[in-house]
């Protein structure tokens, strides 16, 4: 059986992914309205870092 860890683990990194495909789908308009730029963006996907 799995632990609460792994579980929690598990769960963390579809919310990662999450919020990525929502930022991706705004306008450029809504991600410079909160802060955000696309091509910023990218690179933090691409390089795994958080971002903001």
């Amino acid at each position: 059986m799995a632990s609460p860890a792994w579980f929690h683990g598990f769960l963390h990194a579809f919310t990662r992914a999450n919020r990525y495909s929502t930022l991706f789908s705004m306008s450029d308009r809504d991600l410079a309205r909160r802060g955000y730029d696309r091509a910023g963006l990218t690179r933090s996907f691409i390089t795994g870092i958080g971002g903001h």
